[in-house]
């Protein structure tokens, strides 16, 4: 099933980028990052975990894991062998009113699923390599035919639990910042408001999800402003927007974690 796909590299248009990932174990680093597209992640071997903001899962062979926009998450291989798995990028306002409808109802569901093996999801992803060499409109038929095979399986199989899931404080911490991130909040409002010492909150925060608050604040931030600008809006409106009271500051911290400055994400661009 997986000969088209293991001798495959990398297919991309306007709305999606698909491919065949083998990356190395072995490392105690947890990369962690954040993007603006929904992510498809279709695991054929190895052993590897994933950490969705503070939510740990420990994926295996037929597992399937989605990722909706702007949700931070890392991932460690486990073990000293290589991990193999299809990544499916599918970027928002790519499809037609019906594809975009399809997308968003597959990404409201749960994000994990154990044993998919039966559920044709491999087989799906060979055939999205296969069509992407016919080119853009067999690739997102191709596509959509995926989404439509999860959300028949979203159905009748029953989304898989976290290995490690978040703590209440933890939990409620990142609910807090996900609906105020635009605001002008910081690390003594949110001590303050849920009663934690500054150390202690960091402490917990880094331990469930790789990284502290203040970084995790500037993630969401980020990528939001990110998203907008991307639509059209001015960077430096976007930087307001997206809770920067400084566009030094902000355009510092963007080019930090894009690696090039938000002009460059622009449709208007040169």
């Amino acid at each position: 099933m997986y000969d088209n796909i293991m001798n495959t590299k990398n297919f991309n248009n306007h709305s999606v980028h698909v491919r065949f990932s083998v990356s190395d174990g072995g490392d105690d680093n947890i990369i962690i990052h954040c993007h603006s597209n929904y992510e498809i992640l279709y695991f054929i071997r190895g052993n590897v975990r994933y950490i969705i903001e503070g939510a740990e899962y420990s994926l295996t062979a037929g597992s399937l894991l989605l990722i909706p926009p702007n949700v931070v998450h890392g991932v460690k291989a486990c073990g000293d062998g290589t991990y193999q798995r299809c990544v499916l990028d599918i970027y928002p306002g790519g499809f037609d009113l019906d594809g975009e409808n399809l997308l968003r109802r597959v990404f409201n569901s749960k994000c994990y699923y154990e044993n998919t093996d039966g559920r044709g999801i491999g087989n799906a992803f060979d055939d999205i390599f296969n069509a992407a060499i016919l080119g853009d409109w067999a690739l997102n038929i191709s596509v959509q035919a995926l989404l439509i095979k999860i959300l028949l399986m979203q159905d009748t199989l029953e989304a898989s639990e976290p290995k490690i899931a978040a703590s209440g404080a933890v939990s409620q911490i990142i609910t807090y910042i996900n609906e105020n991130f635009t605001e002008k909040i910081t690390l003594d409002d949110i001590s303050a408001k849920f009663f934690i010492s500054k150390h202690h909150l960091n402490k917990l925060f880094r331990k469930a999800t790789g990284i502290t608050v203040g970084e995790y604040v500037i993630y969401k931030r980020i990528y939001y402003a990110r998203g907008l600008i991307q639509r059209g809006v001015r960077a430096s409106e976007a930087a307001e927007s997206s809770g920067f009271s400084d566009y030094s500051a902000f355009y510092k911290a963007y080019i930090k974690r894009m690696g090039h400055n938000p002009q460059s994400d622009s449709p208007v661009a040169t």
